[in-house]
Parts: C-alpha cells; sequence; structure tokens
C-alpha cells in the first residue's frame, strides 16, 4: 500500500519509483536501506542551433549498433553517444555524493566536455 500526500491510500502489490538521480535517495527514505545501485554518469551530447520545422513531436531515433540517438532539443537537434566503453570523468565532489545523495538542485548539470570519451561514436552519429 502506497499513501498519498494528502493522506489517502492507495492499494498496490508494487511500487515504481522513476526519479532519476534522486531514484536511490527516494528508496533509502521508503525503506530505510541501500538497496538501488544507482550513480550520476555523464555522457557527451551536442545541441545544435534552432531549426525551421524541428520541434518536440519529432520522435527520438537511436543507433544501438553505431551507440548514438538523435532527438529534438530546444528547436534543434541534440546527438548523444552511448558510450561503450565509458571513462569516469565527474569532478571529485560529484564522485563522493554519488555515494550519499544527490541534491535537489543537481538537475541539468554540465561538466566540463571529454570529447574524446564520445570518438567513435559521434562521428558515426555526424
Amino acid at each position: 500500500a502506497l499513501q498519498t500526500t494528502s493522506g489517502e491510500w492507495i492499494e498496490c502489490d508494487n511500487i515504481v519509483v522513476a526519479a532519476g538521480a534522486w531514484t536511490k535517495q527516494i528508496i533509502q527514505q521508503i525503506c530505510g536501506a541501500d538497496l538501488i545501485p544507482t550513480a550520476v554518469v555523464p555522457h557527451q551530447y551536442i545541441i545544435f542551433e534552432a531549426t525551421e520545422g524541428v520541434s518536440n513531436a519529432l520522435p527520438v531515433v537511436r543507433d544501438y549498433e553505431s551507440k548514438y540517438y538523435l532527438k529534438p532539443e530546444v528547436g534543434g537537434f541534440c546527438v548523444g553517444v552511448f558510450e561503450g566503453n565509458p571513462r569516469p570523468h565527474l569532478p571529485e565532489a560529484v564522485k563522493l555524493r554519488n555515494g550519499t545523495s544527490v541534491p535537489a538542485d543537481a538537475m541539468n548539470e554540465v561538466f566540463e566536455e571529454t570529447f574524446d570519451k564520445a570518438d567513435p561514436s559521434l562521428e558515426q552519429a555526424l
């Protein structure tokens, strides 16, 4: 069962917590234990200038063989890569907090780019 913030009880067998980077700490609050192995892991992407006719109504395209995706983003396109062999490049403070909790204001953090991590997937996408 689950109790909402308004006090209503909802009977259910399972609860899905889809809170992104905050899932781990929410599960810790609910269950009192560290049950979910999650961490912030950045990836490389490029956002291009706005292009007429591009909107969020367009689909996301994923090429798992070449390890990239293309999606509409703020009126232009975003190309990102799925790193086959990711190499950590997080600031030390982010590495440390991965073991504890993610601050509420951590959304949309931008880290120093490392385009060598994206190669050759980024080249294939372009």
